[in-house]
């Protein structure tokens, strides 16, 4: 299991929550394969009770610092903020339990309205003054998790001013 572990985090950092959950579906296919192997051979198997071993595992982890919650946030935060709202970033960790501090929370926010007039610069560029358009525009910064006071803003082209 700790090979496991380590060689998902190689990969990338998880949340607490995603690693519990892979390393869980991890030990229930290991289990499956040594409860058939066991039938098989009739073998009686002792396998270990799933929760407490990847408790254990995941607090060994965090320990090492190899797991680190705020760092997944930090970096969830980093790569999702150019390109999506705070509304977005904030469910996006939630699934995977975790919530940004205050701080972070508040400089996503202050952020909001600068990543939505980059993003629709590059692919607009210009107000338009037809309706269908604009609409068009608001359901794109939309569908990018963007608030809806910053989208108005910025399609209606007052990305840099407050409402």
């Amino acid at each position: 299991m700790k090979a496991r572990a380590l060689g998902l985090l190689a990969r990338r950092e998880h949340s607490p929550e995603e690693m519990r959950q892979k390393l869980r579906d991890s030990l229930r296919r290991w289990q499956a394969a040594a409860t058939q192997a066991s039938a098989d051979e009739s073998v009686d198997a002792d396998l270990p009770e799933p929760d407490p071993l990847i408790d254990a595992l995941i607090g060994w982890l965090e320990g090492l610092d190899l797991l680190n919650a705020q760092r997944f946030i930090e970096g969830r935060i980093q790569a999702r903020s150019g390109r999506h709202g705070s509304p977005r970033i904030r469910q996006e960790l939630a699934r995977h339990g975790l919530a940004p501090d205050a701080s972070q929370a508040a400089r996503l926010r202050a952020e909001d309205r600068g990543h939505a007039q980059a993003l629709w610069l590059r692919r607009y560029g210009e107000v338009s003054s037809d309706p269908a358009e604009k609409a068009r525009q608001m359901r794109f910064l939309a569908g990018r998790g963007f608030p809806p006071d910053v989208v108005r803003a910025v399609v209606n082209g007052r990305g840099g001013e407050p409402d």
